[in-house]
């Protein structure tokens, strides 16, 4: 295990060897000796340059880097590498193979490398530059973060998935412009805080959204993505709360694990036909997805796929062939469900007993999911007063949907009128749509306030006596006087006898 152990003047290592273990400790004892193999070597002449022949399939792991209890158990020490070139044997290079050698500066891949694993070159702070060839298709999560001094990065379109934080803390992504951030085919990540309000689109021509590219930014209200797509990584959208339109094109084959998770302001998303799984958890805690179309190509619905989502219609495509746990698990009311297959298709699907909502659905057989519905509208109940209407949706494939048109109420005008001396008043409030009428503010009448007026009779014309209102002029009383027909005294002449003598004046009228 200590085989070039403090080689200090070694500065080219050409490795040939086809059939080497990794070098993992067997107990406690030899946890010490764990990539020591080149510990110390080559350090009074600036690193080794290793060269990996055509013929070496593999790299051994912890072979430029270990892990020494000497000072404390999380001691990990790493070789003094300076350059390093891969032979066209090896198709991978492992998990944290590179991880911490600082002195590494220059990285040689082969044709034949598909792989590069999780935090493969992690705190490698001499890279300056890489060029990851075509063939390559992964990424792991972690390989080149915190590579500070990484200013230039090329990456064939090959490559299909690019991990979480492959690049964080590298001067290439700081140098990076908002919402532009590609690598080959790959849109990798969002460099820094998503401003409110944001409606991207990505770059035609890209292929992958990779894990974790927008996780948490809640501030991403729409998506626009291009027919290039094929594959949306897993929890590549986990989080974006404000999201509420997203369009998936038939270009795309795969969806990751949580790609949507906690997406809230989605309320109807569509599988297309191109996919063939909907990844675990995809959807999950989507709290206002009604709606959903899982297309004619997916086969699997996997587990808490739409769990905790409100659906209330969910279109399945005819090729399903298992709904696994959870995956509709959550939904509060029964829902109505569109199923391409005959009943009995439906029958054969594998249902995971946990959603016991798809399995007391309101079932629709052969149906056309890829239909969209065009309503053209009639009001076939007008709305009343107190009535309420109904509008009629008929769609051309014969779905008739109605809808109610709300009462519209009374609208009144008012006019008020005042008491009189017979009369009571009140206020008068008249609907303009029915003519209903609704009486308010009733005031008593005031009553007549009477005068009586006389003309006196003569002995050539009657008199009249007529009692009237003084405020409305109503005669309540009117009595005729007839004329004078004679006057008599009792006496014409009197002797005097002291006193005051008054005679009885008789007066008859025209009647007797």
């Amino acid at each position: 295990m200590d085989a070039f152990y403090n080689c200090t003047h070694l500065s080219t290592v050409k490795w040939n060897a086809e059939s080497v273990d990794d070098l993992i400790y067997i107990d406690e004892l030899e946890l010490s000796k764990c990539g020591f193999v080149f510990y110390n070597a080559g350090n009074a002449v600036g690193g080794i340059n290793f060269v990996f022949g055509d013929s070496v399939k593999r790299v051994p792991a912890y072979l430029f880097r270990g892990q020494s209890w000497t000072v404390s158990y999380d001691e990990w020490i790493s070789i003094n590498v300076k350059s390093v070139e891969f032979g066209t044997g090896i198709t991978f290079i492992n998990n944290g193979e590179f991880n911490g050698c600082s002195s590494l500066k220059k990285i040689i891949f082969s044709e034949s490398i598909k792989d590069v694993g999780n935090y493969a070159f992690k705190g490698c702070t001499g890279l300056t530059n890489i060029t990851i060839p075509n063939g390559v298709k992964r990424i792991g999560y972690e390989a080149f973060e915190n590579c500070t001094a990484l200013s230039k990065i090329v990456i064939s379109d090959s490559i299909e998935n690019i991990g979480q934080s492959s690049f964080e803390n590298t001067a290439w992504l700081n140098s990076q412009p908002y919402g532009d951030v590609y690598l080959g085919k790959v849109y990798y990540t969002y460099k820094g805080t998503m401003p409110e309000n944001t409606k991207l689109k990505i770059k035609s021509g890209t292929k992958v959204i990779a894990d974790n590219a927008f996780s948490s930014c809640s501030g991403l209200t729409s998506v626009t993505l291009p027919n290039s797509i094929t594959n949306i990584g897993n929890g590549a959208f986990w989080g974006c709360s404000g999201l509420t339109s997203v369009t998936i094109p038939n270009s795309v084959t795969s969806i990751g694990n949580y790609s949507f998770f906690d997406c809230t302001g989605l309320t109807g998303i569509t599988i297309p036909d191109s996919i063939t799984s909907v990844g675990n958890s995809a959807f999950s805690r989507c709290l206002n997805l009604t709606s959903v179309t899982v297309g004619n190509g997916v086969e699997t619905i996997e587990g808490d796929a739409f769990y905790n989502c409100p659906l209330t219609t969910i279109k399945i495509g005819k090729n399903v062939k298992s709904i696994e746990a959870n995956a509709f698990k959550g939904i509060k009311s029964i829902p109505e469900v569109y199923y391409a297959g005959s009943e009995a298709d439906w029958k054969k699907i594998s249902i995971d007993q946990s959603n016991d909502m798809i399995l007391r659905a309101n079932m629709h057989y052969n149906v056309d999911i890829t239909h969209t519905h065009s309503y053209t509208a009639k009001i076939t109940k007008k709305a009343t007063c107190t009535e309420n209407g109904v509008k009629t949706y008929t769609c051309n494939c014969g779905k008739i949907v109605t809808k109610s048109i709300p009462a519209t109420g009374h609208k009144y005008t008012t006019e008020n009128q005042a008491a009189t001396c017979t009369s009571i008043g009140v206020s008068i409030k008249k609907c303009t749509i029915c003519g209903k009428v609704e009486y308010a503010n009733k005031t008593p009448a005031k009553g007549h306030t009477l005068k009586t007026a006389v003309t006196p009779a003569t002995f050539t014309e009657s008199g009249l006596s007529i009692t009237s209102c003084k405020t409305c002029g109503t005669i309540t009383k009117a009595t005729l006087i007839k004329r004078i027909a004679s006057v008599r005294l009792s006496a014409t002449k009197y002797a005097y006898n002291g006193r005051a003598q008054t005679p009885t004046v008789t007066v008859k009228d025209s009647a007797g």
